[in-house]
């Protein structure tokens, strides 16, 4: 009889140290992943921040919301799903939505940078540079660039110097007809007689 009792405890005892140990590791688990969710949220607000556009990374949030363990920390599906796949496939994305907004500013900073140049070496003897600074050391400026925000702030500058080159060519162009128009003439003089009565 107090080998059974001696048996009942000590499998009392293993069932005891069994259960806690498991919700050792659901609470350690929940844990964990409410840590790095809290990280991916951080990291997601800083994309945002950088110039990511938060519309792409607002399906990651409701994929986060909709597919994470909704237990308490104490049940069993923290033993066998800890919540990291998703996680990572989420980090994985996350990190591919920033790359590709950093590479569609870079190449539009590029394409208005490769235009400005276009249009100066074609019309260079129209062009008066107004604001030298903002293209000097172009390719520095583009290399030192790093988030979205910096790639489009440069394509702005750059896009505002292009549109002053546009203005200047066209004034220069009619100003360059005018003054053949009125040479056709026979110059201000030829132009003034053909106002003037008979």
């Amino acid at each position: 009889m107090r080998a059974f009792r001696l048996v009942a405890l000590l499998l009392l005892a293993g069932l005891i140290a069994a259960g806690t140990s498991l919700a050792v590791i659901g609470s350690g688990r929940d844990s964990t992943f409410n840590a790095q969710a809290a990280l991916l949220r951080q990291t997601w607000q800083q994309d945002i921040a950088a110039g990511v556009a938060s519309s792409r990374l607002t399906p990651l949030e409701a994929e986060l919301r909709a597919d994470r363990p909704h237990r308490a920390w104490w049940a069993s599906v923290w033993w066998t799903d800890d919540g990291s796949v998703l996680l990572a496939r989420l980090r994985r994305e996350t990190d591919q939505i920033y790359a590709t907004a950093v590479a569609d500013q870079q190449e539009e900073a590029q394409l208005v940078l490769y235009a400005w140049g276009q249009e100066v070496g074609a019309n260079q003897s129209y062009v008066v540079v107004s604001d030298p600074l903002a293209v000097q050391n172009a390719g520095e400026q583009l290399n030192g660039a790093r988030t979205p925000d910096q790639y489009r702030a440069l394509s702005e500058r750059w896009q505002t110097q292009l549109d002053n080159v546009r203005v200047q060519v066209e004034a220069a162009e009619q100003a360059a007809s005018l003054a053949a128009d009125v040479a056709a003439a026979g110059g201000p003089a030829g132009l003034l007689g053909e106002v003037a009565p008979a």
